[in-house]
């Protein structure tokens, strides 16, 4: 209801209203596992916090700036971890632990909890790369070979052509298991799905 009042424009004194407002949409998004609203939650929050600054007698200090900044982009961290978009997580994550750099005990567990979140996205994204590099390397052998086996022998292709096999059909089976393997990791890695 709030969000939907200040569709087109927010005052000066909703600003801090507003992203809280999306900042919990965006916690309840990532508890109903809609990972991608919430991350887009969590965008339009901060792109409001970098624009402009709530105007009350009691505007929210350097510090509490810099917490709720810290939360949106631990949050969008972990929608983009969750919608297999880890390359976007592992920059928030990142960001995010960059900020939790105050004095109290709970930033240094904060920034702790983020390094080991971002720690296990990287080795992920590792994991990922690594997948998609095989598959690559055996899908461009493949490839002469098969096209040489679906065409005739003159190089004319056609319903006549041979059908993969040997080598070539055993490194396309593996790639696509590779690839298969990957989109386990993150479901929506372009490389993969293309």
């Amino acid at each position: 209801l709030v969000l939907g009042q200040f569709a087109q424009s927010i005052m000066g004194q909703a600003i801090d209203c507003v992203t809280a407002c999306y900042s919990n949409r965006a916690a309840c998004r990532l508890q109903r596992k809609s990972f991608l609203e919430a991350a887009d939650d969590c965008g339009h929050a901060l792109a409001i916090m970098s624009k402009a600054r709530c105007v009350t007698e009691y505007p929210k200090t350097e510090d509490e700036q810099k917490r709720c900044r810290m939360r949106l982009l631990s949050r969008r961290g972990a929608a983009y971890a969750h919608a297999g978009v880890l390359h976007r997580a592992l920059t928030d994550l990142r960001r995010a632990a960059e900020l939790a750099d105050g004095n109290m005990p709970s930033d240094a567990a904060d920034k702790q909890m983020l390094q080991t979140d971002a720690a296990r996205v990287a080795e992920r994204h590792d994991e990922l790369v690594s997948q998609l590099e095989k598959a690559d390397k055996l899908l461009a052998a493949a490839q002469p070979p098969a096209v040489r086996m679906l065409t005739h022998e003159d190089g004319e292709g056609g319903e006549g052509g041979t059908p993969v096999g040997g080598q070539a059909a055993e490194d396309l089976r593996e790639a696509r298991g590779l690839y298969d393997a990957a989109l386990k990791l993150a479901s929506r890695e372009v490389g993969a799905l293309a």
